[in-house]
């Protein structure tokens, strides 16, 4: 998916396809991570390099895919709630990362806690939801519908994946791709409208 929208971009040069793209690039990237490193995020005992780059890696996507959301809902001044919750959104990035750092650096951990996981993934949760249920309620194309959709459907798969993760369920890896590819098929779908005359804004 990231060559597709990579050549996509080169042939359409719109910004959208630009930001997806950088969302797929940073989940390539992680899952090229894991799969080189074979790192387990809750069960490493023993401080290395993949716990440093590990939680970056997962803001990074999440930051990706919360900018190119924001970019297509074109945040303004009549949209308060959908602001709110992608500074919000922003903020608790920032705050989580500075708090890995100081575990990095000040702490002897060497793994998340799965119970870390589950109050700081939610945290980021609510805030997508409040931005998405803001977003039905001002933006009315069918184009940006079909974004929020994605978005909506990406949240819920998101939410099931931290649960999963949090139960130590074996099916992590299954429902993130699950809501990888239905997000993104809802992108796609969407990026097809727009030679038909689909209004965009």
């Amino acid at each position: 998916m990231l060559v597709y929208h990579a050549i996509l971009f080169i042939q359409q040069r719109d910004r959208y396809i630009l930001l997806y793209s950088n969302y797929l690039l940073s989940l390539v990237i992680y899952l090229a991570f894991r799969r080189w490193t074979h790192y387990d995020t809750f069960t490493n005992d023993t401080f290395s390099w993949a716990y440093v780059i590990d939680h970056p890696l997962i803001l990074y996507m999440l930051m990706s895919y919360v900018l190119f959301i924001s970019r297509v809902l074109e945040i303004n001044n009549n949209a308060r709630v959908i602001k709110f919750a992608v500074i919000s959104f922003y903020v608790s990035i920032g705050v989580f990362f500075i708090l890995h750092l100081y575990k990095v650096f000040f702490t002897q951990e060497t793994a998340m806690t799965r119970f870390y996981f589950l109050w700081s993934k939610s945290v980021l949760l609510f805030f997508a939801f409040v931005g998405l249920y803001g977003a039905l309620k001002v933006r009315k194309s069918t184009f940006v519908r079909m974004i929020i959709a994605g978005g909506i459907v990406y949240a819920f798969f998101s939410l099931l994946t931290v649960f999963s993760i949090y139960e130590g369920s074996e099916d992590t890896w299954a429902c993130m791709n699950t809501n990888c590819i239905l997000s993104d098929a809802c992108w796609t779908s969407s990026c097809f409208l727009q030679p038909w005359g689909i209004e965009v804004t």
